[in-house]
């Protein structure tokens, strides 16, 4: 899962060199671990980066949108579409929209390897 994760990534241009990097990694295997519950990236995902990284919950906030900022304004129209379909042009996704599409990508990917199984 955390390949598949980080294959996405630097598709889309995410490289990681960047802080926000292995906090969004982590931020979106924890929202896919949680896949039938709800999950309330800052009361939740947060603090248990946090509290993994001996980091603020705002430090982490901080970066994973950082990456986020970073990585809409360079990434290719055909990646973004790939994605976020029908969000090119628009503006980022917020953190939680980010982790979520993301999350839903990769296990619809899982679920698409079971099936041709």
């Amino acid at each position: 899962m955390e390949t598949e994760i980080c294959l996405v990534l630097r598709e889309m241009g995410m490289l990681p060199m960047f802080t926000g990097y292995k906090y969004l990694v982590e931020a979106v295997m924890l929202e896919i671990e949680c896949e039938g519950s709800v999950v309330h990236i800052t009361k939740n995902i947060y603090p248990e980066l946090a509290k993994r990284h001996n980091a603020s919950t705002w430090m982490i906030e901080t970066d994973i949108r950082n990456m986020i900022s970073r990585c809409w304004k360079k990434t290719r129209p055909e990646m973004v579409e790939k994605y976020f379909p029908g969000m090119y042009g628009c503006r980022r996704p917020t953190n939680t929209q980010f982790v979520e599409r993301i999350a839903n990508y990769v296990r619809n990917l899982g679920k698409e390897e079971k099936t041709e199984e």
